[in-house]
């Protein structure tokens, strides 16, 4: 066969991955001095993922909202992968439950439940109002919000809804659930409030007054509630009173992230933060070195000397390192663990600005936590971390230099990573190495991934729920096949290119600041190029669907859905998360 120069690339590429050996450069005794002490040179790794992905190009939109999955095929598993036309529009993230995918609308006022395996719809259920944030799952329900202006619960194995309770005008987030108690925050007028509602019936517990509107959602970490405002505040709530116990501005980005030995908040990174993260430790024998932050940026003088001064983007926050530990920094930004037990005073750091998005569609960028077990994905890297001792587990970088990721799934021994570019991507959780990864031709994902039954679910910006099998799936307590050996054949089998694509209308991605220490990535192929896709894919229509509810017009109908309420687009991805050069 043939080999083109990229075919042999992306071929030394897999070999190297199958033999968990892909590195980075060598790093000499001089550029050694510079790296973090918790990040050894073995633990950097490359992933080319223009090289080793394989470009899907059949979940397309255009199906009718609600309609049965149609199936298709991917490489890695011998399971068919479905997906359905959930909203017009970003459906942000869905739940999985006893194998049932639930997925809301969007802009809409419905909500789906698909079965897991086979892409059947089995029940559809409407709110009073429209606007449906991302889904969360407890016990036997799912819970939602509505923009205008509801709680809802919906019973996942029957489709029963069993209330849709108006809490107020308008509602920006999605909810929380703990031990039986659903948190929600609202907004009326300039005044905001966070609530706690017995999870059964709706009924109302307590209220407080919230410093700012809330970020994605509230988030319950031992007997405290904590949430993040658009404004850059952390603030901090006694789970069972709703007394506020602290508000703080300190830059933060995105929703803090629950775990046993804190909360992790992705917050705004200052010159001190880059000085003191790429400083080398001091080491004697009665001192050892401490953990220091991964980076990838600010490791020159002169990167430190014009870091005061440069320009900064509209989502960065000047503040000093006050606050928590600072588990890994890329760019402007750092994610710091803040233990629950020494929470802040009141006050503010500096003058400071909050995300740069807003409403039910922004996310931001959130480390995932399973146990102790932590993935922070900030800019081109990906760290993986023992919470419980802080040291780092392995640490990839990513062809990407400047995209968004989604919050960090876990299933089967597996991370799932997806990103606005329409990649997704499985990579083992204990050494890093490649599982599969896909291209999602025309799709970009901007939405917390959901996992269950040996699948995973994911949403587009174009309204399609995607359910991909893990390839893991066992039988008689044995695995089924070897994903990554699949995967990794079927990419050498198509060479690891296609022929090229026009590259007219392409946007180019900007160069990344200050990058020294970092070894030097793959150049990627022009947008457009990538693996091929593995078969001709064939459709199947999924039988009809087993309705636990009559399926009638309700309030609304399905409409596309309009700028305003339950409509708002995030600003980091653009209009209607569209990819570039798209």
């Amino acid at each position: 066969m043939k080999l083109t120069k990229k075919t042999a690339q992306a071929a030394l590429c897999l070999g190297l991955l199958a033999a968990g050996t892909l590195h980075s450069t060598q790093v000499t005794q001089a550029e050694e001095s510079q790296q973090p002490a918790a990040v050894a040179p073995a633990t950097n790794r490359q992933i080319n993922r223009t090289l080793l992905s394989i470009s899907v190009t059949e979940p397309k939109a255009g199906m009718k909202p609600g309609d049965n999955g149609r199936k298709f095929r991917l490489s890695h598993s011998d399971e068919s992968a479905w997906y359905a036309q959930a909203a017009y529009g970003n459906p942000r993230s869905p739940a999985a439950l006893n194998g049932v995918a639930v997925v809301g609308s969007g802009g809409g006022n419905e909500v789906y439940g698909y079965d897991m395996e086979s892409g059947n719809r089995r029940w559809v259920v409407r709110s009073k109002d429209a606007g449906v944030s991302s889904i969360v799952a407890a016990g036997d329900s799912a819970y939602f919000t509505t923009y205008s202006c509801t709680l809802d619960r919906v019973v996942v194995a029957t489709g029963a809804h069993k209330y849709s309770k108006t809490i107020n005008s308008t509602v920006e987030c999605a909810p929380e659930i703990n031990e039986g108690v659903v948190y929600a925050s609202y907004r009326g007028g300039q005044n905001h409030t966070i609530a706690a509602y017995k999870a059964g019936a709706a009924e109302n517990i307590w209220k407080s007054e919230a410093p700012g509107s809330v970020v994605y959602a509230p988030v319950i970490a031992g007997d405290k509630l904590f949430v993040s405002t658009i404004d850059g505040k952390l603030a901090g709530f006694d789970a069972a009173t709703g007394k506020m116990q602290f508000a703080r501005a300190v830059g933060a980005l995105a929703a803090p992230v629950a775990s046993r030995q804190g909360i992790l908040v992705t917050m705004a990174a200052a010159p001190e933060d880059l000085r003191q993260a790429t400083a080398k430790p001091e080491v004697s024998a009665d001192k050892p070195a401490a953990p220091a932050a991964p980076a990838t940026t600010g490791n020159s003088a002169d990167d430190r000397k014009t870091e005061s001064t440069r320009p900064r983007s509209p989502e960065e926050t000047v503040t000093p390192q006050s606050i928590g530990t600072t588990l890994a920094i890329e760019g402007n930004r750092r994610i710091a663990l803040l233990p629950v037990s020494s929470m802040p005073r009141n006050g503010r750091d500096r003058e400071l600005s909050g995300p740069t998005g807003y409403g039910l569609d922004f996310q931001g960028a959130r480390p995932g936590v399973d146990g102790d077990f932590c993935v922070m994905a900030l800019g081109k890297r990906v760290i993986a971390m023992d919470l419980e001792t802080q040291t780092v587990k392995w640490n990839l970088e990513f062809e990407t230099r400047n995209g968004q990721w989604c919050q960090p799934a876990f299933v089967d021994g597996m991370v799932i990573l997806a990103d606005n570019y329409g990649y997704a991507t499985a990579v083992d959780a204990a050494t890093g190495d490649l599982v599969w990864s896909y291209k999602f031709e025309g799709q970009s994902f901007l939405s917390r991934p959901a996992v269950d039954s040996n699948r995973v679910l994911l949403t587009t910006a174009m309204g399609l729920l995607i359910s991909v099998p893990t390839g893991k799936k066992t039988e008689r307590g044995e695995a089924k096949g070897s994903p990554a050996r699949d995967f990794q054949k079927a990419v050498v089998e198509r060479g690891g290119v296609v022929p090229p694509a026009d590259t007219k209308n392409s946007s180019k991605e900007p160069e990344v600041r200050g990058v020294q220490s970092a070894p030097t990535p793959i150049e990627p192929p022009a947008p457009g190029q990538g693996v091929p896709p593995a078969t001709s894919p064939r459709e199947e229509e999924a039988t009809s669907p087993d309705e636990a509810i009559p399926d009638k017009p309700g309030p609304g109908g399905i409409a596309r859905p309009k700028a305003g309420p339950g409509g708002i687009e995030p600003r980091e991805a653009g209009p209607g998360g569209r990819l570039p050069g798209k």
